[in-house]
């Protein structure tokens, strides 16, 4: 998970548990005031110019905030509709997708990737991907590098040039597989970026048009999308530079990298996603079965931490959370949430 205090322009879904009856006497502003002073503290001590936070608790989104500017020039205040572009907690957006994809018959996880990219790729990387399966990519088993093999950003810049098929492509012919499939956890931001391109070659759709048929119109985000119209626009915090937080970067272009990090939203629409996520685990946790698309964690481990499809499990003496944050340089976020405590 991430911390705030490495965001420059922050967006966050937070865990929260207290007394439910002194809940229900307090007053929202009382109940939440201390969040208002751990948040400014940490803003001014690392020059944050932009949060914003949301707590779903009962199927409803109970306290959203904005603080900062969402421009040091403009000095236009930020709220809670104010958008970021989320980082790697598009993943799960991604692995909902791919299991969707799965229920209508279009994609099967446990077959090799071959399947979708055969009349693509050099006969030298289709024995390199033969064992690789969409699951082992969904869960950072497939061996693949965390970067792509062409990748020339340096850290602390922007991705202002998109990633293109013909970039993955050539990527996947000169790759060099770090470890067996299905062998070992390794994080891979090319791993995505190739669940993704399967997820366009077997439905047809571009993966901006996958968000927006699957994630925005499915659970209402009208502002959680890849390309920004103008009224979006306004409402977008301006990132900055994480070893400069004066000097104002860009969002990133990610081309095929998308599903990897590359959607922007804000707290009202992923709380609307949080808060139908939660009610499935909760109804997973009575049945036992994981056809929705939203279920996207495959261990039932008594305690431990493990990765399923996008969206991290985390279980201790508190009971089990799920979750996934994302960092860009320049933005940050964080979701997680307790199906037990409906938080």
């Amino acid at each position: 998970m991430i911390k705030v205090q490495i965001a420059v322009a922050f967006m966050a879904l937070i865990l929260l548990g207290c007394d439910g009856s002194k809940r229900a006497k307090d007053t929202v502003s009382n109940q939440f005031s201390w969040i208002t002073h751990i948040v400014d503290s940490t803003m001014t001590d690392n020059n944050i110019p932009a949060v914003s936070i949301g707590v779903v608790r009962d199927n409803k989104l109970v306290y959203s905030k904005g603080f900062g500017v969402l421009n040091r020039d403009k000095k236009q205040r930020v709220s809670e509709r104010a958008i970021y572009q989320i980082g790697s907690d598009t993943k799960k957006m991604t692995a909902i997708i791919a299991k969707n994809l799965a229920n209508e018959g279009k994609l099967n996880f446990n077959v090799s990737i071959n399947q979708y990219l055969d009349i693509n790729i050099s006969d030298s990387a289709k024995v390199k991907l033969e064992k690789i399966t969409l699951e082992h990519l969904l869960t950072h088993k497939a061996g693949i590098p965390y970067r792509t093999p062409s990748n020339k950003r340096i850290d602390g810049e922007a991705m202002l040039e998109a990633y293109t098929e013909t970039d993955l492509l050539n990527d996947l012919n000169v790759m060099k597989p770090e470890s067996a499939s299905g062998s070992e956890f390794g994080y891979s931001n090319f791993g995505y970026a190739i669940a993704g391109y399967i997820c366009e070659l077997a439905s047809g759709m571009t993966y901006t048009e996958l968000i927006q048929h699957y994630i925005a119109k499915t659970y209402a985000m009208p502002n959680t999308t890849l390309e920004l119209d103008e009224k979006q626009k306004v409402l977008l915090a301006t990132p900055y530079r994480k070893d400069n937080r004066t000097i104002a970067t860009s969002p990133w272009n990610m081309g095929e990298l998308a599903p990897a990090g590359g959607v922007y939203s804000n707290v009202v629409d992923q709380s609307k996603l949080m808060i139908e996520q939660i009610k499935a685990y909760r109804n997973y946790t009575q049945s036992k079965t994981n056809n929705s698309p939203l279920i996207l964690t495959q261990d039932d481990q008594e305690e431990g931490g493990h990765y399923g499809l996008g969206l991290g499990k985390s279980v201790d003496e508190n009971g089990a959370r799920y979750g996934l944050g994302g960092v860009l340089d320049g933005y940050a976020s964080s979701y997680v949430f307790s199906p037990e405590i409906n938080v």
